[in-house]
This record gives C-alpha cells, structure tokens and sequence, in this order.
C-alpha cells in the first residue's frame, strides 16, 4: 500500500513533526503528526489528489495527533491532507 502526499502549510498552527505513516496493513494505515498549538485532528483522503472525499476526524485538541484509516483497497494508492480545526496544515487543498 502507498500513500502519497503534496505539502502546502497554511494557517497558525504548524506541523512541528510528521507527518510520518505508522503500523500499516493491506487495508488500514496510521497517521501520525505533531502540532505546535493543541488543536483537533483531521485526515481527509482519496483516490487522486483533487478528490480528498473520505475524512475521518478527533475534534478533542491536542498537539499528539493520531489517525487510523482503515478499509482501504488493498495495493491502491491513496492522497492525504492534514487538518485543524482552522484548515488545512498540509496537503492539497479540496
């Protein structure tokens, strides 16, 4: 499994570590990142970088962020994008 990611950083809060892929299956894959300011997380991902349809969020605010995609196709590649509570941190933006 292959997950790709284009970086834009916006917004007040930085990404000061990450973001780094973690514990991955044929099916699920794990997100990891750390923020300068405590704030929720979100992933939103897709099949192509312009359609980021599926989101999966953690509105409780911390600077430790932690995120499992799961059901995912296996041998597919996927798109990702990071984001707060104010925007998007990094990744395409929808």
């Amino acid at each position: 499994m292959m997950l790709l990611l284009n970086l834009t950083q916006a917004f007040s809060q930085k990404i000061v570590r990450g973001p780094y892929l973690q514990m991955a299956t044929s099916t699920s894959m794990t997100i990891r990142w750390r923020t300068d300011v405590a704030t929720a997380s979100k992933i939103n991902y897709g099949l192509s970088s312009d359609k980021l349809n599926s989101s999966l969020s953690d509105n409780s605010p911390k600077t430790e962020h932690q995120i499992i995609i799961d059901k995912l196709n296996p041998y597919t590649p996927y798109f990702y994008s990071i984001s707060s509570s104010n925007g998007i941190l990094q990744g395409d933006k929808d």
